[in-house]
């Protein structure tokens, strides 16, 4: 290394040229810079077909580029609203009903809350539907589907475990918009489908008392 400071000539401003004589000329001036950097000769008819050669190659690329892309004018308001009317009438033309989610989160207490806060029987109910639920057995159809009805069969209370497996359907499949015509928790808020389920959950428990006897006793 030496210790002699090494300077360099500013770098002119680039300018877009559309002029093709002014753009030849830009690439005889560089390509001459490179030769005399490189102690190369600069020859003048060679420097030209240099700078034509970059100028068919430049040609060519520019060519083969495929068209930019148009810009969107639409607003994302727009955009939504369009695709929102859309959905409405793909919904119509195929008689389905678009159902929309609350916009937060609603407390479903038998789901959110441990058992002892949710009421006094809860805790109770639960204990009662693990003795209605003891003992079945996995059964299928000829097609692979469950037999809900003869998986129940080996039930503690078979009638008792086949409804609370009915009620647990229809509350699972509450939001189904095929199930509106026949489920009782359909179009209910999450929270009042909670709260309904629970009172059916303990209304067959006290059914379930004339073969299990009593459920709940209040201190």
């Amino acid at each position: 290394m030496t210790d002699d400071a090494t300077t360099f000539a500013p770098i002119p401003e680039s300018r877009p040229l559309k002029d093709p004589r002014a753009a030849k000329d830009q690439l005889l001036r560089g390509w001459s810079a490179l030769k005399g950097t490189m102690g190369l000769p600069s020859d003048g008819a060679d420097l030209e077909r240099l700078a034509v050669h970059d100028l068919m190659v430049h040609d060519a690329v520019k060519r083969d580029d495929p068209a930019p892309m148009p810009v969107n004018p639409e607003s994302p308001e727009d955009r939504a609203a369009r695709q929102a009317d859309f959905a409405r009438t793909q919904a119509e033309e195929r008689g389905a009903i678009i159902t929309h989610a609350p916009r937060g989160p609603q407390l479903i207490p038998i789901l959110d809350l441990p058992p002892h806060l949710v009421s006094a029987r809860w805790p109770f109910a639960l204990g009662r539907l693990k003795r209605i639920l003891e003992g079945a057995t996995p059964a299928f159809t000829a097609d692979g589907a469950i037999d809900w009805r003869a998986t129940c069969s080996t039930c503690g209370d078979p009638k008792r475990a086949y409804e609370y497996m009915e009620l647990k359907s229809w509350f699972d499949f509450r939001l189904v918009p095929q199930t509106r015509r026949h489920n009782p928790f359909h179009g209910m808020s999450s929270r009042d489908a909670g709260l309904k389920f629970q009172a059916e959950v303990e209304n067959l428990c006290d059914r379930s008392s004339g073969r299990l006897g009593p459920w709940w006793v209040p201190k």
